[in-house]
């Protein structure tokens, strides 16, 4: 059978590499690498299931080589995120302020409403937002893309897609001042015209 027919079956029936904790219909159950899962059974005709049976291997090699073109293009891109000069200190750096925040207000509470405080609680012990903003002043395009990177994570669809844009702009080399401005001006927008 031609690779184009059988990438029409891996279509239609939504077949993928399986694993044993999945209940779906699964063929195969000795190699974990050997199973197909098929997620779209209601159509399933006894005709393409043979054919399936049959084509086992060749639709295994399929979706091993896509498996495979999947994980190298994920490691370009996580070379390329690596690549940000400062991206690693400033995510650090944004982690453990939003940490101490976080267990500064927890202590901060336990004192107001609580009425107790630790004697080895001192409020001048947590980091400030000085570090952070000095961070994001030392490395610009950095922070340029872990702001992009916030606006993907957005519950809004058009922010989310602006800011999941904006991000591969930044990564495939675009002026991050010119990206960050123009997903801003876009979402604004799109504000105005609701």
């Amino acid at each position: 059978m031609k690779k184009e027919e059988l990438l029409q079956l891996i279509i239609k029936y939504k077949i993928t590499l399986g694993s044993r904790h999945n209940e779906k219909v699964v063929i195969g159950h000795m190699d974990p690498n050997s199973i197909l899962e098929i997620r779209n059974t209601y159509k399933l005709t006894e005709a393409d299931s043979d054919i399936i049976k049959r084509e086992k291997p060749n639709i295994l090699a399929i979706l091993h080589e896509e498996a495979e073109r999947r994980k190298r293009e994920a490691d370009e891109r996580k070379a390329k995120v690596n690549a940000i000069e400062g991206i690693a200190e400033l995510e650090k750096a944004i982690a453990d302020y939003k940490e101490a925040c976080k267990d500064y207000a927890d202590k901060i509470e336990r004192c107001i409403y609580d009425g107790w405080c630790s004697e080895n609680f001192n409020p001048e012990e947590y980091p400030s937002a000085g570090k952070v903003l000095a961070l994001n002043k030392q490395y610009p395009k950095a922070a340029a893309y872990l702001k992009a990177k916030k606006w993907r994570a957005s519950p809004l669809c058009v922010t989310s897609q602006l800011g999941a844009r904006a991000m591969e702009r930044i990564l495939n080399g675009e002026d991050y001042e010119q990206v960050i401005a123009e997903m801003e001006r876009d979402d604004l927008l799109d504000t105005l015209s609701r």
